[in-house]
């Protein structure tokens, strides 16, 4: 979110240190492998290296704490009504090209250094076990933000999908603190 690249290290960081501790001699193989890639090694190097590096940090409750993300999101797409058949399919088609046309703006983009106030009012809600989104640089950018009505809602019990994991806690700030119903 703020500075991908670190956010990046972070996950990396954390898929190493639960490796560790589970004592899983084959993620740890592959992790020296498949290092962070660098910043300018193009979409296809980091999407080979998401491949296996996001399916960990899923594995190790990093992306969802209750439930495996990818597993959770797949269900979810296939049992929606509201999506046509054609439109499931399409999905990752799409998810895919936004990935190749965005991620080197992405990965190479500080907000921190290009975004440093909003005119609206902002509002974070952040899950304390995300590894996909360095926690302490969402805050720290946060801090530092101007605008003229900002709040930073921490999960206690939620990683990177906190409007999900604890939907009625986020449905009652929305409802509540944001829109004053």
């Amino acid at each position: 979110m703020t500075n991908q690249y670190l956010s990046e290290l972070e996950s990396y960081d954390f898929v190493k240190q639960q490796a560790t501790i589970r004592k899983d001699s084959s993620v740890l193989r592959k992790l020296k492998k498949w290092p962070v890639p660098s910043r300018d090694a193009g979409a296809k190097a980091w999407f080979r290296y998401f491949n296996f590096q996001r399916w960990q940090v899923a594995r190790y409750r990093g992306s969802m704490r209750q439930k495996n993300i990818f597993l959770f999101a797949i269900w979810k797409l296939l049992t929606c009504k509201e999506y046509a058949f054609k439109d499931k399919l399409n999905y990752m088609k799409g998810s895919s090209l936004s990935f190749n046309q965005l991620w080197d703006a992405i990965i190479n983009t500080n907000i921190n250094e290009v975004v440093t106030e909003y005119k609206m009012p902002v509002y974070f809600f952040h899950g304390e076990h995300d590894h996909h989104t360095y926690y302490q640089g969402a805050k720290d950018y946060f801090e530092k933000l101007n605008a003229p009505k900002k709040q930073y809602y921490t999960f206690p019990d939620a990683a990177h999908f906190p409007h999900t994991e604890c939907f009625e806690e986020f449905e009652r700030i929305v409802r509540k603190d944001i829109l004053g119903a």
